[in-house]
């Protein structure tokens, strides 16, 4: 089990701060945790309002790479509107299916890079 410092949030949400301003995400309100959640990290969303809230778990069953974790929940976010017509007409198991699809080649194309 490896423990999150505060020195490993700090170093992910400085990472998700440049991939907001890569992608132009800038009209969202943003919130922040380092908290006990059931993954590595999470983005929360609500369209709507435009609000994220950008979580980084306190504990995981092996030590992940911080910067990549936040790539990806910064890539969640920029699919959130597609995430949210998606969800209108399929399930959620679906709707993740699809977004993770495209997260990873993201990931492979614009993080690895």
């Amino acid at each position: 089990m490896y423990k999150t410092t505060k020195k490993d949030f700090a170093i992910f949400k400085a990472e998700a701060k440049k991939w907001i301003k890569y992608f132009g995400l800038t009209e969202w309100e943003y919130y922040w945790e380092h908290s006990d959640i059931d993954s590595t990290a999470r983005c929360q969303f609500n369209c709507s309002e435009m609000t994220a809230l950008i979580i980084l778990a306190t504990e995981m069953d092996v030590k992940q790479d911080f910067k990549l974790s936040a790539f990806h929940e910064v890539c969640e976010l920029l699919l959130a509107p597609m995430t949210d017509l998606v969800l209108e007409q399929y399930s959620i198991a679906k709707s993740c299916s699809v977004t993770h699809n495209i997260i990873h080649r993201l990931e492979n194309s614009i993080f690895y890079k």
